[in-house]
């Protein structure tokens, strides 16, 4: 009695593991490239929700006589696999590098994931669907000549550092009212697709990023909705000389570049705001307008934070004005630092007062700070001994000061005010406390106007 039981018991345990997790091995026996057709497959029949897929190199596999379905798909090598209807996924379809996956109509859904280390591209005008699933691109994501795409119930597609999104078409991920994200550490790109002029491609899901978002010329994001969020947080960039058209929530914690290898324009619609914590970086190459970055806004932003101004040129002079920031409905409100210190050829140069309009910011070249090797007491103001180990002590002339108290502030590369005294002495020393190494610039001021600015490096 106890053997009989333990037969069906091993029997039973056999069967479940059949039914429940058989392995399908592609042998293309069947001579075509059809899911469906059972002498593809080494089990003689076609995979279902339960079988882990294997798919070796060299073989070309297509769904699309019918739906399909499987727990796992693993591509090994170079295999090229075409999703042309439904695919139930539960469970992994692992890509590698030198294997690709088209997906050209139907719906992905499931619950799965989909592991990127090749290409994954979403092809032709079809409808296509991804539902409840992940996608974590490790490698290239491709999105070339399609319609409107859904991504709905859960979906997310992370986009790894390293990784591209590359988006060469019109259309848009569109989530229909549930829930859809997309987190980027790589690069997600608005490129030309090739045949329209002007490329607009909607983002109606919610956008974490700390990677690149990159429209380029001609090219426009449009990331709308009020239900709808994007977070550029740090160490995040949006960039380019296309548009950005955004009536989503929008949260800028981080940095906006004009132009992609060079200068450009980089255009924002409806919404656009920097944050205190945000960077504006800005090039100048010359002072000929369009040789300089610049941001073009058609709503009422609200401007703070910092500037990075990367100068390369040496043809500035004294008085060259740059707009580099521009609202046609006017701008809300503006706390940008008063002046921000610019790099030639690697070294601090240049100064520049930003000027803040009722609907431009405006640079403008100030003077031209010395040379590391300026630091003597030839000059009227400087700081000694520099560079700075624990402490130092400024030193300027008593003829310098007008009248009223005289000031000290202390600034970091980006302009940021990390040091303030409200009345300083020729005795005064300057103790650097928590201060970390780094080139620091120092203000001094007379009855609330600049006198003197020097440079001081923190050990």
């Amino acid at each position: 009695m106890k053997t009989t039981t333990l037969i069906l018991s091993w029997t039973l345990l056999f069967v479940y593991g059949v039914i429940q997790g058989q392995s399908h091995f592609w042998t293309g026996n069947g001579g075509d490239d059809n899911w469906f057709n059972t002498a593809n497959w080494d089990a003689g029949t076609v995979p279902d929700a339960s079988s882990t897929v294997f798919i070796q190199d060299g073989f070309n596999v297509e769904i699309s006589d019918g739906p399909a379905a499987a727990l796992d798909i693993e591509l090994e090598g170079a295999v090229h696999f075409t999703i042309s209807n439904d695919l139930t996924l539960s469970g992994d379809l692992i890509i590698p590098q030198i294997s690709s996956v088209f997906f050209t109509s139907g719906v992905i859904s499931g619950g799965g994931t989909i592991q990127n280390a090749g290409l994954f591209k979403l092809e032709s005008f079809a409808m296509k669907e991804i539902s409840n699933i992940t996608i974590n691109n490790n490698y290239e994501f491709l999105v070339e000549l399609c319609n409107q795409i859904l991504v709905k119930d859960g979906t997310v597609i992370n986009n790894a550092e390293g990784a591209t999104i590359d988006i060469a078409s019109v259309g848009g991920f569109l989530n229909q009212g549930t829930s859809a994200t997309l987190n980027n550490e790589g690069i997600l790109r608005k490129i030309p697709d090739g045949t329209n002029p002007n490329g607009n491609f909607y983002l109606i899901l919610d956008i974490n990023n700390t990677g690149i978002m990159e429209v380029q010329e001609n090219q426009t994001f449009l990331i709308l909705g009020g239900n709808i969020n994007l977070d550029n947080a740090s160490p995040g960039i949006m960039r380019g000389e296309g548009f950005f058209d955004i009536t989503a929530n929008f949260t800028n914690t981080a940095s906006i570049a004009p132009g992609t290898s060079g200068v450009g324009t980089l255009h924002f619609i409806n919404n656009f705001m920097t944050s205190s914590a945000s960077i504006i970086e800005i090039d100048i190459d010359s002072t000929t307008e369009g040789d300089y970055d610049r941001i073009e806004v058609t709503g009422s932003p609200n401007i703070e934070g910092f500037m990075l101004v990367n100068v390369n040129t040496n043809d500035l002079v004294i008085g060259d004005q740059f707009i580099i920031l521009t609202a046609a409905n006017g701008i809300n409100s503006c706390a940008l630092p008063t002046q921000v210190y610019s790099e030639y050829n690697g070294n601090i140069r240049y100064v520049f007062d930003i000027i803040c309009e009722s609907n431009a910011v405006i640079l403008e070249y100030v003077f031209e700070l010395l040379g590391n090797d300026d630091f003597d007491t030839n000059n009227e103001f400087y700081a000694y001994p520099n560079p700075v180990d624990d402490n130092t002590r400024f030193v300027f002339s008593s003829e310098m000061v007008t009248s009223g108290p005289v000031s000290l502030e202390i600034f970091n590369f980006l302009g940021q005010r990390v040091l303030q005294v409200a009345e300083i002495s020729r005795t005064n020393t300057f103790e650097r406390g928590d201060l970390p190494s780094g080139i620091y610039f120092a203000e001094l001021k007379s009855d609330g106007k600049i006198i003197a600015t020097t440079k001081i490096i923190l050990n």
